[in-house]
C-alpha cells in the first residue's frame, strides 16, 4: 500500500509544480520560489529564488532543471550546483507550461503561444506557433509528438522538431484539466481528465 514517508514544508503559498529526478524532488510554488528536497531524508537542500512571480511549472531534462514562471520567463538551472544558468524570454504572458524531448523544450503561455527552444543551440528559440484561441495549459511530449490544451478547449497535435507542424486539431467539450502522453514504438496512449470528473484514454498511432 502506499505510505507517507514525508511531509515538506517551507513554501509560503500554494504548491503550483513538482518534479523529480534521481536523488531529488522540486517544487514551484506561487510564493515565487523553487525548493529541492533530498529525497531520504526530506530536508530542502536549496531554495531557487530568481524568479518575480509565481513558478508555474517545472520539467528535468539531461542535467538541468527548467522552470516557467507568471513574470514571463525560463529558468534554466544546473542540477550539479543549482545554478540558474539562463533565463529564456520570449513569451508576453505567463509561461503555464513545460515539456521536452531529448534535444527540444517546449514551452506554453497565456500569450497563446507554444515555443520550441534547442538546447544543443545555445537555448535558441526555433519555432513559435499560434493555433489556440486562449491560453495554452497543457504540453506534454515525447521523442515523435507533442499535445498541447488550452482553455479554449481545443487540443492540438504536433510532429516534434527544430519547428513544430501541426498534424491534427480536435475540439473538446471544454478545457482539459489533465493529459500524460505514454506507450510505446509506434502506438502512444493518451490519457485526458477533464474538469468534469472524468478521463479518456485514446489511442495514438505514430
Amino acid at each position: 500500500g502506499w505510505e507517507c514517508v514525508g511531509r515538506l514544508d517551507g513554501h509560503s503559498q500554494r504548491v503550483c509544480a513538482l518534479e523529480a529526478a534521481g536523488g531529488w524532488v522540486a517544487s514551484g510554488s506561487a510564493d515565487e520560489s523553487i525548493r529541492v528536497w533530498s529525497a531520504g531524508d526530506w530536508r530542502c537542500v536549496h531554495a531557487l529564488c530568481e524568479h518575480d512571480d509565481a513558478v508555474m511549472a517545472l520539467q528535468h531534462v539531461g542535467s538541468f532543471l527548467v522552470s516557467g514562471s507568471c513574470d514571463q520567463t525560463i529558468g534554466v538551472w544546473e542540477t550539479e550546483s543549482w545554478r540558474c544558468v539562463r533565463r529564456l524570454r520570449g513569451h508576453s504572458g505567463s509561461v503555464l507550461a513545460l515539456a521536452a524531448t531529448s534535444r527540444y523544450l517546449f514551452s506554453s503561455s497565456q500569450d497563446r503561444s507554444i515555443r520550441v527552444w534547442d538546447m544543443t543551440q545555445n537555448w535558441a528559440c526555433t519555432d513559435c506557433k499560434e493555433e489556440h484561441d486562449d491560453a495554452v495549459t497543457i504540453l506534454a511530449a515525447s521523442e515523435d509528438v507533442a499535445i498541447s490544451s488550452g482553455d479554449d478547449g481545443g487540443m492540438c497535435l504536433w510532429e516534434t522538431g527544430r519547428r513544430l507542424l501541426r498534424t491534427s486539431r480536435r475540439q473538446l467539450d471544454g478545457p482539459l484539466a489533465a493529459l500524460c502522453l505514454g506507450g510505446q514504438d509506434t502506438t502512444a496512449l493518451v490519457a485526458m481528465g477533464s474538469f468534469a470528473g472524468r478521463v479518456a484514454v485514446s489511442r495514438l498511432v505514430l
